[in-house]
């Protein structure tokens, strides 16, 4: 399942305080999960090119903090600093290309609660991580120490409350909306009645989307056709 899968890959980003140790990690799940949704609209295949780049990002931020370790010398705060940079802005566009796929498909299916909160953790994403772009380019200015705490401090917050709030709407996603590759995955029966009925709930919900995308598959077949042969007449 696509969204349980995203859902780890977005946890590990609490990470925060050792992050360049787990954003690979991080980046690889997200990377294959975004793979297997990228086929349902254009947003989630953007997003999956987006984890691509975080990927790359992570491993060589990985390699630069382990060769720390064995040669402290190369342990320069510019770099840290523009690895900050760089990281805030692939983890922003990887965000709101994902949960602008979160969305599209939550009206998809109906579930416009979940897109206005897809929307809102879009909101959130733009002016947290260009403050935490701000700060770090704050850093090459000498400004007092304990002001640079504070901002610190507020950012970490932001960021952690982006993360927490994002993790909840995916958790939704993956509770609520069900996608066509998880038709084959076999169940079986509760005990609890309640565990089933909430499982035909969702297939049905699960055959209203497949349902909803054959006939998009259509529509878009019989335009083909009406352009075709109005290009013949011609």
């Amino acid at each position: 399942m696509g969204f349980g899968i995203l859902f780890i890959g977005f946890f590990l980003l609490l990470n925060i305080p050792y992050h360049s140790y787990t954003d690979a990690i991080a980046a690889v799940i997200s990377l294959y999960a975004l793979y297997k949704l990228s086929g349902v609209n254009t947003n989630f295949k953007r997003a999956s090119f987006a984890a691509v780049g975080f990927s790359v990002f992570g491993i060589l931020e990985f390699l630069y903090s382990a060769l720390i370790v064995f040669i402290p010398t190369l342990s320069i705060p510019a770099v840290f600093t523009a690895l900050s940079i760089v990281r805030y802005a692939v983890v922003c566009v990887l965000s709101i290309f994902t949960f602008l796929g979160m969305r599209d498909v939550a009206n998809e299916v109906g579930l416009r609660v979940i897109a206005i909160k897809c929307e809102r953790v879009i909101y959130m994403t733009y002016p947290i991580y260009a403050l935490s772009v701000i700060s770090e380019i704050l850093s090459f200015f000498s400004l007092p120490f304990t002001v640079m705490q504070y901002i610190a401090v507020v950012i970490l917050v932001c960021n952690m409350a982006l993360i927490i709030i994002s993790l909840t709407v995916i958790y939704s996603c993956y509770m609520r909306i069900c996608m066509p590759e998880d038709e084959d995955m076999p169940e079986k029966e509760s005990k609890f009645k309640l565990v089933n009925a909430f499982r035909r709930h969702e297939e049905e919900k699960r055959r209203e989307y497949a349902e909803y995308k054959m006939q998009k598959i259509k529509k878009k077949q019989e335009k083909q056709k009406e352009k075709n042969e109005k290009s013949r007449k011609k």
